[in-house]
């Protein structure tokens, strides 16, 4: 599967702009030049795994959301996902997390008796 550089770079800057970020404060957060996120956003650079991870986790994103195509769709549900736990604290956010795990298992160990 070839990887599309120009609507991974369009992705990025799509976050980064959601995230209120300048290129130089990502090119800061990763340790490149600023003009290195310029060539990654217009995709006339190809970038390494290791610095895919490292924008990932300086957009507070996932690699997966940097390569998918519904990119607008998945920021809005990580929003919403977030306000719904913003002001939970850990042991909280725990029980939800066991909460929703338990009925995704149940959804899909019954999904033919919910599909018809």
């Amino acid at each position: 599967m070839a990887l599309h550089y120009i609507m991974i770079g369009e992705r990025i800057r799509t976050v980064r702009k959601a995230r209120r970020l300048t290129q130089s404060a990502l090119a800061e957060r990763i340790g490149k030049d600023s003009s290195f996120v310029s060539y990654l956003e217009s995709g006339e650079k190809v970038m390494s795994l290791e610095t895919m991870v490292d924008i990932a986790n300086a957009l507070d994103c996932s690699i997966y959301s940097l390569l998918d195509k519904d990119l607008k769709r998945h920021i809005q549900e990580e929003e919403e996902w977030s306000g719904m736990i913003v002001d939970c604290d850990e042991y909280e956010r725990r029980v939800l997390m066991d909460i929703v795990l338990s009925m995704k298992e149940t959804l899909r160990a019954n999904c033919d008796l919910i599909i018809q």
